[in-house]
């Protein structure tokens, strides 16, 4: 995978998340166009930087817990 490619995918990310609309995994990842796995693992690596992901099932989206770029 492009670096370039992976740096979009990022920043979109932040924006849905900021947002609390990115929808559930199923829709987040056809959003950024990758597999369920693929999300799942590129936000293993976010909260491994300390980003404050969180899911909250009832509104189906990934937001963060404290302010975070």
């Amino acid at each position: 995978m492009k670096l370039t490619t992976y740096i979009d995918r990022i920043n979109k990310m932040n924006k849905l998340f900021s947002a609390e609309k990115t929808g559930t995994p199923k829709q987040l990842a056809e959003k950024l166009g990758i597999c369920e796995s693929r999300l799942y693992c590129i936000i293993d690596d976010l909260k491994l930087q300390d980003a404050p992901i969180a899911y909250c099932r009832k509104r189906e989206t990934y937001y963060y817990t404290k302010s975070f770029k």
